[in-house]
């Protein structure tokens, strides 16, 4: 049957083919064919490789959700710390340049802190918070407790401990900086 259809040609002096020709008896055209098309495709992926991969990126995720929720909170924590310490150097710095003196007041039970007049920021709920009272040395964990800075420097307060289920972190009053953080 393919004899009928095609007759085999073969190119006239000084033409270039690539291929097997042939000349269509049924169009009149001349048709190049390529042997390599005849083959099958098997580019891809098959539903087993695609299965493996989709599990493994999965039980990576998975891994990775289980590490990274517990830097949450110790990264929590030490946002606490860093807000707190720059509230306390904010009130000694106005204290120093308004001449008068100013409040940082935490609500332990409110779990809230501020400098007096100004606007409270809020504890963490997985950050616990106390205070240990500068004068006598007794833990508070409840009420308010109120720091004084005054525009000569001074201060009057205790030392603040935050902490939650893996550290502890002390902030205490200094007088040049203000606050000084130890661990």
């Amino acid at each position: 049957m393919p004899a009928l259809l095609y007759k085999s040609f073969s190119p006239q002096q000084g033409e270039k083919v690539s291929g097997d020709g042939h000349w269509s008896l049924v169009t009149g055209h001349w048709s190049l064919v390529n042997r390599q098309s005849s083959t099958v495709d098997h580019r891809g992926f098959t539903l087993l490789e695609l299965i493996i991969v989709i599990s493994l990126v999965s039980l990576i995720l998975g891994l990775s959700t289980v590490f990274l929720a517990g830097t949450l909170s110790s990264s929590s924590l030490s946002a606490t710390v860093r807000e707190m310490v720059t509230t306390i150097r904010h009130a000694r710095a106005l204290a120093q340049s308004t001449g008068m003196s100013q409040s940082v007041i935490i609500d332990l039970d409110a779990r809230a802190y501020s400098i007096e007049g100004h606007t409270e920021k809020e504890v963490p709920g997985d950050v616990n918070i106390m205070v240990v009272d500068g004068l006598n040395g007794r833990e508070i964990g409840e009420g308010t407790y109120r720091m004084v800075f005054h525009p000569s420097g001074s201060f009057e307060g205790g030392r603040i401990v935050l902490w939650n289920d893996r550290r502890r972190v002390n902030i205490d009053l200094d007088p040049i900086t203000g606050a000084r953080i130890t661990e």
